[in-house]
């Protein structure tokens, strides 16, 4: 895939903050669940990577993925998703 920029992400990171408002950490398909995407949807993990990467979430990564299975906040992603 194609190298993703922060504007492309935002969505997916908005997401992300969301779901971790009310608990510490959270899935992939709940992050794919809340933008009305199908379980695993390939733009969605590509821009948790992107997240990732860049340290605006942390988390549990298995295999080849870039892409935690398990989510957390990092303070730059809180930041990020509040507009500051």
């Amino acid at each position: 895939m194609q190298r993703m920029d922060a504007a492309e992400a935002q969505p997916v990171l908005e997401a992300t903050y969301r779901l971790l408002a009310d608990v510490d950490h959270t899935r992939q398909d709940a992050v794919c669940e809340a933008l009305d995407r199908p379980p695993g949807d390939p733009h969605t993990i590509h821009a948790l990577e992107h997240l990732y990467e860049n340290g605006y979430i942390t988390g549990t990564t298995i295999e080849e993925s870039l892409a935690p299975i398990h989510i957390q906040a990092t303070e730059k992603g809180l930041r990020k998703a509040s507009g500051r």
